[in-house]
Order: structure tokens, then C-alpha cells, then sequence
């Protein structure tokens, strides 16, 4: 009797095994690089929107800091809060002029804290760029100047269509304010309304319009002293 030595079959993969395999993991790879891709475009996008903020951000602190630093004093050293301010620039009216004591100090100049701001808006000079206007932040350092003081013009935000400001007087909002007119006071708060203009790409606004309310810690700001009754 012969015995008949075992067979060894070898196990392999048909064609149609391999060609799903291979259309699966084509699947997944698509997937993958779709989900990459998308984490591109969101973190490009966020990057945009986080760098458009800056400079908003930025306006936005330095205008509250000007608000809350202003002074207004009496006498020969009189310091007024207007708007429509008197400082001109350019030939450009100013939308607000405040003294304040935001100016920073340094060795290579004579000049204190105190600076003289205007705001207002003014067309671009770069032409590319043709969707509203600039809102421009005019510095004067030398506030006892005799003759037309130096003017330092900082831009602070593009594309701006409107700038409004309202003033409380603790009773009512006023859209105008003049200080020595009001003996030498401050209004209780400030609001300031900043518009932008629609981008032509998109026929959207580029940003939402801002809307800040800054309390004003002095309301008076003369330097009379208030004569005191006697009593008992």
C-alpha cells in the first residue's frame, strides 16, 4: 500500500481581492486629503480674520485711551473738547479734537504727555484701494506752539464709510460737543460709531460696524476752586 505525500496549496490574493483593496484605500486617501485640505482653507481663513482684527483692535485701544486721558483745563492753558473740532489738516475739518494725556515721553524731546488729537476721515492715497475712505488720527506735540505746529498723521483703519459720535450729557445724547461752551466740562460718556464700506469683490461689508461707549472719569476740569460756605 503507497501513501500519497500531502499537498501544500500556497494561499494568495485573487485579481478581484487586490483590485478592492486598491479602490478602498483609494477612498480613504481621498478622504483624507479632502480633510486636509479643508484644515488648510480654515486655518488660512482664521489667519485672514485674525489679521484684519489687529488693526481694528489696535484703533480701538488707542481711541479709548484718547478719551479717557482727556483734559480740559481753564486759563492760559486752556484745553478744549470739540466736535466738529476746529484743527484742520489738509484742508480736512476734524470730526473730534481733544487734548489728552496719552502722548508718550521722550528724552529726545522737550515735549510732556499732553498732545493735542484730531480725528477725522480723508480720501486714500493709495489708489488701489477705493472702497471709502482712511480715518486718520492727527498728533500736535507742541501745544503751546505760536505759529502752525508740526502735525503727525497716523491711518488707523481703511475702507471707512462713516464716523459718528454722540456724547451724554447725563441726561440725553448730543451729536455734538463743544466744552468751552459748556463750562469747560466733559460729556459723561462718549460713543463712537465706526462704518465701513461695502467691498466691491463681494458686494459685503468687509467688517461689521463698530460701536464702542467710553465712560469719561472727569466731568469738570477748570481750575477754580470752589469757595466753601462756613457753618456749624
Amino acid at each position: 500500500m503507497t501513501r500519497q505525500s500531502p499537498q501544500h496549496t500556497r494561499a494568495g490574493f485573487t485579481l478581484l481581492e487586490m483590485l478592492l483593496a486598491t479602490m478602498i484605500g483609494a477612498i480613504v486617501l481621498a478622504a483624507i486629503n479632502t480633510a486636509f485640505f479643508a484644515a488648510l482653507r480654515l486655518r488660512a481663513s482664521t489667519t485672514a480674520a485674525v489679521e484684519r482684527t489687529i488693526p481694528l483692535n489696535h484703533a480701538l485701544s488707542v481711541l479709548k485711551a484718547d478719551l479717557r486721558g482727556i483734559i480740559i483745563t481753564g486759563g492760559a492753558m486752556a484745553g478744549s473738547m470739540q466736535s466738529p473740532g476746529t484743527e484742520t489738516a489738509n484742508n480736512l475739518p476734524s470730526q473730534l479734537d481733544v487734548f489728552t494725556t496719552t502722548g508718550l515721553l521722550n528724552d529726545e524731546l522737550p515735549w510732556g504727555d499732553v498732545q493735542r488729537i484730531s480725528y477725522y476721515l480723508k480720501d486714500p492715497a493709495d489708489n488701489t484701494r477705493p472702497v471709502g475712505r482712511d480715518l486718520v488720527r492727527c498728533v500736535t506735540r507742541n501745544v503751546l506752539s505760536t505759529i502752525q505746529p508740526d502735525l503727525t498723521e497716523q491711518v488707523f483703519l481703511h475702507g471707512v464709510s462713516a464716523l459718528q459720535l454722540s456724547f451724554y450729557d447725563g441726561a440725553n445724547w448730543q451729536t455734538t460737543w463743544d466744552s468751552s461752551s459748556v463750562g469747560n466740562s466733559t460729556p459723561l460718556a462718549v460713543k463712537v460709531v465706526i462704518e465701513f464700506a461695502a467691498d466691491d469683490e463681494n458686494n459685503l461689508r468687509a467688517h461689521l460696524p463698530l460701536e464702542i461707549v467710553v465712560p469719561l472719569a472727569m466731568r469738570s476740569g477748570t481750575n477754580s476752586v470752589a469757595s466753601t460756605g462756613s457753618g456749624t
